[in-house]
Formats: C-alpha cells, structure tokens, sequence
C-alpha cells in the first residue's frame, strides 16, 4: 500500500513540475498547459508500459533477419498501472478546471 501511495504521488508531482517547466517556457497560465501536459503524460506511460508493439516486433524482426532463427511474436498487452491511472485522473481533472476557468468564454 505504501508503494501504491508513493508511486501515485511522485507520478503526480513529476506532471505538476512537467506542467509548471511546460507553462514556464511558453509563457501561459497553468490551467492552459494542463490537459495537454496530462494528455501527454498518460500517451507517453501507455507507449512505454506496453509490450508487443512496433518497435518490440522491429527488434524481433531484426534480430531473425541476423541470426535466421525465427522467435515468436508477442501478443500485444498493456496492464495499467497507478501511474497511468494517475496520468489520466490528472487529465479528467484538468479539463474539468479548464472548463470551469473558462466557462464564460464557452457559455
């Protein structure tokens, strides 16, 4: 349960400082940065917590073409984590400040 705790909250905070670096140096509000920052953030833990993707099928396929021994291919799997699950509770909740920031510009 710790390690559940701890990995939620140093996901949480690296998006925060990536949000913050990110609103920083284009010189924006927070609020205008965070659903991309969140949106980003999840793309970037899905495509690196998956397997049996392009470039695991590349890897293999180049390393038959090398040695001429064929491999099995991967099946294709991803199993969330609590970072990603994180990532994308961070992204929900941006949209929803977004829209409540916002909200006479859309009204």
């Amino acid at each position: 349960m710790k390690k559940l705790i701890s990995t939620f909250i140093v996901t949480l905070v690296g998006i925060i400082v990536l949000n913050f670096v990110c609103s920083w140096a284009a010189k924006v509000s927070f609020i205008d940065v965070a659903f991309i920052t969140g949106l980003a953030s999840a793309v970037i833990l899905k495509f690196f917590t998956s397997s049996g993707g392009f470039f695991s099928n590349s890897a293999r396929l180049q390393a038959q073409a090398q040695t001429g021994i064929k491999e099995q291919e991967e099946k294709k799997s991803f199993s969330p984590g609590i970072s990603f699950y994180t990532a994308v509770g961070y992204t929900i909740c941006s949209v929803i400040a977004t829209a409540i920031y916002y909200r006479e510009y859309f009204l």
